[in-house]
């Protein structure tokens, strides 16, 4: 069994990992770049929770009355630390995300606002076909 020292010396660690994973994803999330690009320091990211979760229930299960607060108030900042980066990562993807989204929409009003206009320029069969309008594209062609 490892020591209470090596555990908090693991977990600093690993706390120092996940906090420069997590700027190297909000610096790249400012940027342009592929989600093959962040797929690596995302997967990155997620191991190291894994193994801080497997750390820290190891602490308590062995350690738990023997943690100071000093150590404890340090886990904790080093937590809020990389949950702002990770805030500011998804801000910054939901940014860009949204830019595109609402390119996207324009387009497909674009498109939605011609097929409405196609929509417009037809006229129901009537019971009495020579009430029926024929629209204006319709007239120019034939």
């Amino acid at each position: 069994m490892k020591s209470l020292q090596q555990y908090v010396n693991q977990m600093d660690h690993l706390l120092h990992e996940l906090i420069q994973t997590a700027t190297k994803l909000r610096d790249a999330s400012l940027q342009v770049i592929s989600e093959e690009e962040l797929n690596p320091l995302q997967r990155r990211q997620e191991d190291l929770l894994s193994q801080l979760e497997a750390v820290d229930q190891q602490m308590k299960e062995h350690y738990r009355h023997q943690i100071d607060h000093a150590v404890q108030e340090r886990f904790h900042t080093q937590l809020q630390t990389f949950q702002q980066l990770n805030q500011e990562f998804v801000q910054n993807l939901n940014a860009s995300h949204g830019i595109i989204q609402f390119e996207l929409r324009r387009l497909e009003d674009e498109d939605e606002d011609y097929s409405n206009l196609a929509r417009l320029n037809k006229v129901p069969s009537t019971p009495k076909r020579s009430q029926a309008v024929k629209p204006k594209k319709d007239e120019e062609e034939g």
